[in-house]
């Protein structure tokens, strides 16, 4: 792979509108796995040392949003830890702002949620939500318009994760992917969006979280083919996911509540098809 720096400086020189638009989406994966190498180096350090050099030159991250193996280039330049708060800044300074303003057409009006999840992906969803809650109750005295935004943005994520469970990066990934095909394919038939399903499933290998998220099928569906469904559909699989997310869910037990929604609640044609796939995993997409 190539430094993120230097990706981004190759791809922005060809000024292809194209170009500009994978850059736009691929920036959020390499601010997700930047943060992610970045906190796990003070991790590392038993919280003692932080990276020096936080330019986006110091990162090697896949250009592909299913790919894995990012790494730090170089830990010569190191720097004592201070605080809570002057890390996470350092880190936006340093690698999000510098990044932003010499290639503009990446910024995205919301970049917080990606460090956010790249602290959960070091330090794993508890310990790591406790972090990002540190790092809030630094801030609780700051009205600057910075201040503000970071608090804001933080607080939409925490509460989201709190009412809806967090999601991780390979899942968070592939759900992104399924809506940008189904943009291009919205006239898809069912069996087309349950193929691309189960296509995206295995690219970014999603199987391989249900041992610490045992709810990432489940979350899948939900958030790709039952995101237009009806409220009812939709309460009913989040508290199956909820159940799975805290291990309260056999395998076994959540394919039978998968099966008994279609007696407690009304479904669409594409709500049946769905969750009869869901139901029954070993299903093909162009079984009938």
């Amino acid at each position: 792979g190539f430094p993120v720096g230097k990706f981004i400086d190759r791809k922005f020189k060809k000024k292809n509108e194209k170009e500009f638009a994978r850059l736009y989406h691929q920036w959020p994966f390499f601010v997700w796995n930047v943060a992610e190498l970045f906190f796990g180096f003070w991790k590392l350090t038993h919280k003692k040392l932080i990276l020096g050099n936080v330019s986006a030159d110091n990162f090697v991250v896949p250009t592909h949003d299913y790919q894995t193996g990012s790494h730090i280039i170089s830990i010569s330049e190191r720097e004592d830890f201070v605080s809570i708060k002057s890390m996470f800044e350092k880190f936006y300074f340093d690698m999000i702002e510098v990044t932003e303003k010499a290639y503009p057409i990446i910024k995205r009006g919301k970049i917080w949620k990606y460090i956010a999840g790249g602290v959960i992906n070091s330090f794993g969803e508890k310990a790591g939500i406790k972090i990002i809650k540190d790092f809030m109750n630094e801030y609780k005295n700051d009205d600057s318009d910075f201040g503000n935004k970071v608090k804001t943005e933080m607080n939409k994520f925490l509460s989201n994760v709190e009412v809806n469970g967090f999601i991780p990066k390979q899942l968070y990934f592939a759900i992104n992917r399924f809506h940008r095909w189904f943009k291009l394919n919205s006239k898809a038939s069912f069996t087309a969006q349950a193929e691309s399903l189960k296509e995206f499933f295995d690219t970014y290998q999603l199987g391989e979280l249900f041992e610490t998220y045992p709810e990432t099928r489940t979350r899948f569906f939900l958030e790709t083919v039952f995101i237009d469904s009806s409220n009812g559909v939709k309460k009913y699989l989040r508290n199956i996911i909820r159940e799975q997310h805290n291990f309260e869910l056999s395998i076994e037990d959540a394919l039978l509540r998968f099966s008994s929604i279609k007696s407690e609640i009304k479904l669409t044609e594409k709500d049946d098809f769905f969750l009869t796939r869901l139901s029954y995993p070993h299903i093909r997409p162009s079984d009938e």
